[in-house]
C-alpha cells in the first residue's frame, strides 16, 4: 500500500480494522447502539433484506 502511494496514516488504520475483522472485534453490538436509534438494533442480514432494491 505504501509503494502505491498511500499515507503511512491510512495503511495503518487499514491494517488496523483488518486485525479487528480478523479477531471478530466487530461481532459486539454496543448497548448505545440502541440508546441513539431509540429502538433494538438489526442484524446485518435483516439490514440487507430490507435494503436489497436500494443496490
Amino acid at each position: 500500500m505504501l509503494e502505491m502511494g498511500m499515507p503511512k496514516i491510512l495503511v495503518k488504520a487499514l491494517l488496523q480494522l483488518h486485525s479487528y475483522c480478523k479477531a471478530n472485534k466487530f461481532n459486539e453490538v454496543s448497548p448505545n447502539v440502541e440508546e441513539v436509534l431509540g429502538r433494538q438494533p438489526i442484524s446485518f442480514e435483516q439490514f440487507v433484506e430490507d435494503y436489497k432494491t436500494a443496490w
